[in-house]
């Protein structure tokens, strides 16, 4: 419960019990070093614990991509990566690892540092694919925004025009009907407005008419629309084209966040518990752990 993660949660229940003096000497000093960093108030990376391993399983399948908002998830938590990696490799004057039984467990690692900037050109921080992500994105949006304003000014003036010549009420505004915008018209009038009827009021005492030239105008809008939304994707496919070779460092660097999520979460317990680390031998360093993942060599930063 003390874990920020899903990738922490998994690396504790992972845990089992050893009779390996080395390996638990090590476990609890990596612990210890962690408590170490908590009761300095040391500003240690701790937001953006993203679980985001079943994303990088689902980008290993040609043309797939990840939408906006998980990308700025993946940019986020990956930097937090970044950024532990640099606290983990923290080294005194002498040139020696601060915290060594942490630092251990990243510096095997090989890292992907131009990964948030090749996201952060694609999408803002609204979760929206940028206009300068690509020349012809960029192209399509000024063409909507240009008919849009020719829409609006055109159906505004053919609300006034209809005040001036009385078939539309004084008081009568523009409204919303199926994402489009429409002028309320008794259906008496209905023929001085050359339009689409979208929609009666409940009373059967009002019509809900799109001009024409305005209508005429909104499909082209559509149709820009559609275009903008196929070019958005084939530039997230292009991002993850780009992505899809590195999975398997990708993946390791998850399972280290997962890691350092779970030593974590084990320091916070002790610090409840006021528990201490026995007083241990520190010898057979280079064995095998239970909780080293068999999948990776151990390092030889110890």
């Amino acid at each position: 419960s003390l874990c920020y993660s899903s990738l922490g949660k998994r690396h504790i229940e992972a845990i089992r019990f050893s009779n390996h003096a080395g390996d638990i000497a090590e476990l609890l000093s990596q612990t210890s070093e962690f408590k170490q960093i908590i009761f300095k108030g040391l500003a240690f990376p701790g937001s953006n614990y993203h679980d985001l391993t079943w994303l990088l399983e689902e980008l290993k399948t040609p043309e797939t991509y990840a939408g906006p908002d998980t990308l700025i998830e993946l940019s986020q938590s990956y930097a937090t990566i970044l950024n532990i990696l640099v606290f983990t490799g923290t080294k005194n004057e002498e040139g020696q690892p601060v915290y060594p039984f942490l630092h251990a467990l990243g510096c095997h690692l090989q890292t992907l540092p131009d990964l948030p900037g090749w996201i952060d050109a694609v999408v803002d921080e609204k979760a929206l694919v940028r206009d300068s992500a690509s020349t012809e994105l960029s192209r399509i949006r000024k063409d909507i925004k240009s008919l849009e304003v020719k829409a609006e000014k055109r159906i505004q003036a053919i609300l006034r025009e209809g005040k001036a010549k009385g078939w539309i009420d004084q008081d009568s505004e523009l409204a919303l009907r199926n994402g489009r915008q429409v002028i309320p018209v008794i259906p008496s009038r209905k023929r001085d407005i050359q339009g689409f009827v979208h929609d009666r009021s409940a009373t059967g005492q009002t019509l809900f008419i799109e001009p024409e030239e305005v209508f005429g105008i909104n499909n082209q809008i559509r149709e820009l629309e559609i275009d903008e939304e196929r070019e958005m994707i084939r530039i997230l496919r292009a991002l993850a084209d780009n992505i899809r070779p590195h999975m398997p460092l990708l993946l390791e660097s998850y399972d280290f966040l997962g890691m350092i999520d779970a030593i974590r979460a084990k320091a916070r317990l002790s610090i409840e518990m006021e528990a201490g680390q026995p007083d241990t031998d520190l010898i057979s360093r280079k064995s095998s752990s239970p909780y080293w993942p068999p999948s990776r060599p151990r390092p030889d930063c110890l």
